[in-house]
């Protein structure tokens, strides 16, 4: 028998990927782009922590963690003069 550790989650912890968005601040197909990229790139976007009716929801603590390193890496764009 395998011993795994079992990690317990706040149900207010556990988001879906339009949940992320709201509390991001961006549109859902930003969101979803912006997590395609960064795995294609970093693989450092959070693995789902489920995926009940195929929608995958994942743990905020982890999601936010990627956002600041996410935002920490973009390049900074200064506003065109």
């Amino acid at each position: 028998m395998s011993s795994q550790a079992v990690k317990t989650i706040a149900v207010d912890k556990i988001v879906g990927l339009t949940d992320i968005a709201e509390r991001l601040g961006v549109t859902v197909r930003s969101m979803w782009n912006a997590i395609n990229r960064d795995r294609a790139a970093t693989k450092k976007f959070p693995e789902p922590i489920a995926n009940p009716g195929r929608r995958p929801v994942w743990d905020w603590d982890e999601v936010e963690k990627w956002s600041q390193e996410f935002s920490a890496r973009r390049p900074k764009v200064s506003a065109r003069k």
